[in-house]
């Protein structure tokens, strides 16, 4: 860092998107009437015309105490630390753990002529403090819209600083308001990442429909109670015990489907209800492609595509997943997103996790780099990584010598966590040499248990299983360094090669090691990384176009591309060669 960069101030500052109605008290469309010093303070809790209440945002800007002002702005200096937990990728349970900062901030009195242009009229002088009467006029704000912004700036030749919020050289990282606490005068705001929404949705939504008749065995309609149609699409799979039933047809509170094939569906059996029973809306996929699904869930969890990164979502299915992953599932009990998601991205040998600054929602399938994919860095101790800052942790508890899975549930309705309700043989392999008394000499078995998948599935499950044991046999590591701003680009979910005296070959010396990057974190004038080690770093072949030239021919970036070598193992001039995922 040069000397410049230690002379510059760190600003910090926050802004909240809370929501406000857009109309004038008493002025079209707004129909309130109230005396003077009686209008409502432009929320929905203190409306007086709520069929016209017309919601939009209102965002109220912080800054650090002690922080210049920016110009032009009504920022309050309020903040008083910022405390920030990075999002970190988890490639065993699929769904990063979230990215959580926390706000504390002071309260003040203050005159609201900010926020209520009625003040001047009002009875009595404002009472309180500007955050106790912002939260009170606005006590639904768990899950509106956050963002935290910092920034360096190098003070004037008068010791100043001149900029605005929106100025480029701020990072800004976007959250969800989780909640507010008031301790002692001071207000602490909990912020986390937009896949905290996932935590609060169940799919399917639980459903409060009822039997009004009694069910036979051979009906092709049921009756719900009175008005309680309304809950039901125009079609769809319910559930009525332990039975699932397609109807096409939804007319007034009765359900109905054309002939017997419309009963015991997903292999369930037909059974009769009785009048009471639960109706309960099955989530029901068909043949749709993994991303399809994985989007399908983020978007019942209240997250827009705009929120996602659809374009490498939908690039990693194709890639890695494909076809052999296409899903039919029906989901008859209500789970969480949060649960659902995890789950096929534990199958899919996936990660999920939200990037702050990006503001999107990440998708990766952890493998090799491919050629389209911008080359990874590579870090040494020499060039890039702060003296003293490396630890290496050996995660001995994730290794395993037996992979296997359950899959192809025989019946929607059955529990889903017990072997003997599977129909497939499951999919075993066992890394034989990792149990032998020359490696290991012990038992680690990992068994899992998939509803997502079935017959059509066989081959993703085969593959799934045999990349469980190449990346578990061998206990995978965890390195925390720190390195200077120089590799802030660096970020969650890059494959980069690390070269460091802590990881030494058999002779001692440094051995390059591909590593996933599953943390990042800035600590003001250092980056600090957590990296997990792969066993990504041999060639992978990757099918190339008919208009590549031979080996000894092409440029380093054709050569990422796949080439087949002699019947010695090597490549025509002594090059290792490419492996098949």
């Amino acid at each position: 860092m040069s000397a410049t960069d230690l002379n510059r101030l760190i600003v910090e500052a926050a802004e909240f998107d809370l929501p406000r109605c857009q109309n004038t008290y008493g002025v079209a469309p707004c129909t309130a009437s109230g005396a003077a010093g009686s209008e409502c303070y432009y929320g929905w809790i203190t409306c007086q015309d709520k069929p016209n209440y017309n919601v939009g945002v209102y965002t109220h800007k912080f800054c650090g105490r002690g922080n210049p002002l920016p110009l032009g702005q009504l920022c309050r200096p309020y903040i008083t630390e910022i405390d920030s937990s990075p999002t970190e990728l988890d490639p065993e349970n699929g769904l990063g753990r979230r990215a959580l900062t926390t706000l504390r901030m002071i309260d003040e009195p203050d005159p609201d002529y900010e926020l209520d242009p009625h003040v001047a009229t009002r009875p009595a002088a404002p009472q309180g403090t500007y955050l106790s009467r912002l939260f009170a006029r606005n006590p639904y704000y768990a899950g509106r819209g956050a963002r935290v912004k910092r920034a360096l700036f190098k003070p004037d030749s008068n010791g100043g600083i001149g900029y605005t919020l929106s100025d480029p050289e701020f990072v800004t990282e976007s959250f969800i308001i989780d909640g507010v606490k008031k301790n002692r005068g001071e207000f602490i705001l909990t912020l986390k990442d937009i896949l905290k929404l996932a935590d609060r949705v169940k799919v399917p939504a639980p459903t409060a429909g009822k039997l009004a008749v009694d069910l036979g065995i051979n009906d092709l309609s049921l009756t719900l109670g009175a008005g309680q149609g309304s809950l039901y699409p125009a079609s769809g799979y319910i559930r009525r015990g332990d039975e699932v039933i397609q109807y096409t047809a939804n007319s007034g509170d009765v359900l109905s489907w054309a002939d017997g094939t419309y009963r015991a569906k997903f292999g369930t059996s037909a059974a009769a209800g009785k009048t009471g029973d639960g109706v309960q809306l099955c989530q029901v996929w068909v043949a749709q492609p993994f991303s399809t699904v994985m989007k399908d869930l983020l978007n019942l969890a209240d997250i827009t595509d705009a929120s996602i990164d659809t374009a490498q979502l939908v690039s990693e299915d194709n890639v890695w997943l494909g076809d052999k992953y296409k899903i039919t599932v029906c989901l008859t009990d209500p789970d969480g997103v949060s649960a659902l998601i995890a789950e096929l991205c534990q199958h899919s040998g996936s990660a999920i996790w939200v990037s702050t600054a990006e503001q999107k929602v990440k998708f990766k399938v952890i493998g090799p780099r491919s050629p389209a994919e911008v080359a990874q860095k590579t870090l040494t101790d020499e060039a890039n990584v702060r003296r003293g800052s490396v630890k290496v942790t050996t995660l001995d508890n994730l290794r395993i010598n037996l992979a296997g899975i359950f899959y192809g549930l025989k019946s929607a309705t059955a529990n889903r966590r017990e072997q003997k309700n599977y129909g497939l043989p499951p999919e075993i392999y066992i890394d034989t040499d990792a149990r032998s008394a020359n490696e290991y000499g012990d038992r680690r078995d990992k068994i899992e248990y998939s509803r997502f998948f079935g017959a059509a599935n066989t081959s993703a499950m085969q593959i799934l299983m045999s990349r469980r044991i190449a990346y578990y046999r061998d206990a995978p590591k965890d390195i925390d360094l720190e390195v200077d701003p120089q590799d802030q680009s660096i970020d969650v979910g890059d494959l980069v090669d690390l070269s460091t005296r802590y990881l030494p070959g058999v002779t001692g010396a440094p051995e390059t090691t591909r590593c996933l990057v599953t943390k990042r974190e800035h600590k003001g004038k250092h980056l600090a990384l957590r990296l997990r080690t792969t066993v990504f770093a041999r060639r992978y072949a990757f099918i190339g176009a008919n208009s590549q030239p031979d080996y000894l021919s092409a440029s380093s970036a054709q050569r990422e591309y796949a080439y087949i070598c002699n019947s010695n193992g090597k490549m025509s001039n002594g090059d290792e060669p490419y492996r098949i995922i």
